[in-house]
């Protein structure tokens, strides 16, 4: 039995077909044989086949995540970042290109950067991407490393909505809640811990290390991070710094296989829930997910 066979067969099962009641959405999915393909026409296809962007970011604060996890000086078999682990800027560009057409206000490109709490722009630049091209995508671009507070004056609490299961709320960059569409611009790869990266994987990326990084500050945050946050987030050796809400049952758990996905799914609806709580009715947070080889 073929792949294609075992997966015909596994749809006809009654027990896999979605309840009557179970929500649904519409999902686009297109093939690229490399970066050198039209990326733009491709993705305005898919936007498209969605119904269009236009209601979604008119006249909106867009904030795109981007996945560039690890140092830019980080290769697998010796090819650049973008081609392997890394978002790939050309994605990115023509996002924001027809986001812009579609009549967004503003755009900005965060990521919490691997060991660095300066400008996102200059890692990017160490990662051998033109800034310059990605700047001009769109009518307003903007970059926020989002590793430290960055050049916002304060960071944005996030309370966890329901009952939390690690933190009772969490310390955001600024970009977080300034934002009304979310994207998560996943990179498709293997994890360590969670198996595969994809869109939700992605937010995890969005807690600053100088807060629930390893060398963060015990008092107040350290806004020049240098190191991930293994310690804090994977392992639960330490906790963050003390300006941040602490975690609930500190040391009782210090398996990455359970910690990481419970940060993963609480860090990511409490972005979203409390940026929409703080917002009008017309202007409540919608986002996608996006992700790409």
């Amino acid at each position: 039995m073929t792949r294609r066979d075992l997966l015909a067969a596994l749809a006809a099962v009654p027990l896999l077909r979605a309840q009557p009641e179970a929500p649904v959405a519409p999902v686009s999915i297109a093939k690229c044989g490399s970066y050198d393909e039209d990326i733009t026409a491709k993705l305005k296809l898919m936007f498209d086949q969605l119904g269009g962007i236009e209601r979604l970011v008119r006249n909106k604060t867009v904030t795109i995540k981007v996945n560039m996890t690890g140092p830019p000086s980080a290769r697998v078999g010796g090819r650049a970042p973008a081609l392997t682990h890394y978002t790939h800027p050309k994605l990115l560009g023509s996002t924001a290109y027809l986001m812009d057409r579609a009549g967004a206000r503003r755009i900005r490109f965060v990521e919490s950067a691997w060991g660095a709490g300066g400008p996102l722009e200059d890692v990017m630049a160490a990662s051998g991407w033109d800034v310059r091209a990605l700047g001009s995508a769109a009518a307003h671009v903007e970059f926020e490393n989002t590793n430290a507070l960055g050049k916002g004056r304060r960071y944005a609490r996030f309370t966890v909505p329901g009952s939390a299961y690690m933190y009772p709320a969490y310390d955001f960059n600024h970009a977080y809640e300034e934002t009304d569409v979310y994207v998560s611009m996943a990179k498709l790869k293997n994890h360590a811990t969670c198996g595969v990266t994809l869109s939700l994987k992605n937010c995890f990326g969005t807690i600053p290390a100088s807060i629930y990084g390893d060398d963060a500050g015990v008092d107040q945050p350290n806004e020049k991070p240098s190191t991930g946050r293994g310690e804090v987030g994977h392992n639960g050796r330490r906790q963050p710094s003390k300006s941040a809400p602490q975690e609930l049952h500190f040391g009782a758990n210090h398996d990455p296989g359970y910690r990481v996905p419970h940060i993963v799914a609480r860090a990511r609806s409490t972005s979203q829930l409390s940026t929409a709580s703080k917002a009008s009715p017309a202007a409540r947070v919608r986002g996608f997910r996006a992700c790409a080889r």
